[in-house]
């Protein structure tokens, strides 16, 4: 089984968590079936096209996530639909899923207040890793701690394990009691890869939630990170707790 079929199965590693949120897709592009699936898997959709019903869903107010598939639709248009969007439902999440905008159009449609913004030829699987990832902040922000054990991430709590503390707030980490300082790139990628052990995180959701701009770093930016990661976590306590998925990204272990 290829790991894109895998999004279908119940042990998918892009399936990242154990409570749903209400999505709806809308645009008059047709969208890729594994991707309405998979969606299907985790989360309550509703589909609609963006005329009256789209307007009427959104007025319920019962979706705080909107996945904007505008592969077909003109940039001036997407822009006109996202900014009432914000101005009549400010408390909606956007993620758009469009055509092959350049990077100054991609950064206008963020500024414009979307979260997130994917253009060119996503597969399926990045585009439910950043449905996930927004989906998590939801659940963060309600108090929410998933199954998995790992609570801390949803309060400003440290997070505990074996000999480690790691307080993301305070961009710091310590090993009985020995202090291990993280700058904030290093502490925002550790915190997005320990809240999904054993997941694959796509390399521009790293980017993304490290260093909040429309615009990417240079390209090894991120590799440079990681190493300086595990200069200070993994070398001096003889520990692997992250790996490097080539051609993907990055996950943490479980069993380090």
């Amino acid at each position: 089984m290829s790991h894109r079929s895998s999004l279908l199965n119940k042990k998918a590693s892009y399936i990242l968590l154990s409570r749903a949120v209400k999505i709806i897709v809308a645009g008059s592009s047709p969208r890729p079936n594994k991707l309405s699936q998979a969606l299907r898997v985790q989360h309550e959709v509703d589909e609609s096209d963006l005329g009256r019903q789209f307007l009427f869903q959104l007025a319920k107010q019962q979706h705080p996530l909107v996945l904007l598939w505008a592969k077909n639709l003109p940039f001036f248009r997407l822009k006109k639909i996202l900014q009432f969007i914000q101005k009549r439902f400010p408390k909606v999440t956007v993620l758009i899923a469009c055509a092959n905008y350049d990077s100054p159009q991609r950064a206008m449609i963020l500024m414009d207040g979307a979260k997130d913004c994917v253009s060119g030829r996503a597969c399926a699987d990045e585009l439910l890793a950043r449905i996930s990832i927004i989906a998590q902040d939801f659940n963060d922000s309600n108090g929410f701690n998933s199954a998995d054990g790992f609570s801390g991430f949803a309060t400003n709590k440290p997070f505990l394990k074996r000999h480690f503390t790691f307080d993301f707030s305070q961009n710091s980490a310590s090993y009985r009691g020995a202090f291990i300082p993280l700058n904030r790139k290093e502490s925002l990628i550790l915190r997005c890869l320990l809240r999904r052990p054993n997941t694959i995180i796509p390399r521009k959701i790293l980017y993304n939630s490290a260093w909040d701009s429309p615009l990417l770093p240079a390209s090894n930016s991120l590799d440079v990170h990681v190493s300086s990661i595990r200069r200070k976590i993994e070398k001096p306590y003889g520990i692997k707790l992250i790996e490097a998925v080539k051609g993907q990204g990055y996950r943490a272990r479980s069993d380090w």
